[in-house]
């Protein structure tokens, strides 16, 4: 979910999880360390629910760690963009 605008009128594309259901984590692609807050990475994401079980599902997508409104766990995303090479293979986005 892509957080309001700031109060100071600056926006930046965040998005939250749907926490504590949907998590998020942002990691270094080649270590799979986890980045410091407002340093790029690679997105992890966790669906735990009694619906699904998908955690540590690595993403096609780079972002930016940012800190997770109060009380909701793991981290949010700001600035998503697709990585350019997942698994050995170029990435090509369009319509499918």
């Amino acid at each position: 979910m892509e957080r309001p605008a700031t109060v100071d009128g600056s926006r930046s594309c965040v998005f939250d999880s749907f926490s504590p259901y949907t998590t998020f984590r942002v990691v270094d692609p080649v270590s799979h360390a986890e980045v410091a807050e407002g340093e790029r990475g690679q997105v992890v994401m966790h669906h735990i629910s009694k619906s699904l079980l998908l955690p540590n599902n690595l993403e096609r997508d780079m972002a930016t760690r940012v800190r997770a409104p109060e009380g909701a766990l793991g981290v949010s995303v700001a600035d998503v963009t697709p990585v350019a090479e997942f698994e050995d293979s170029e990435v090509i986005e369009g319509v499918y």
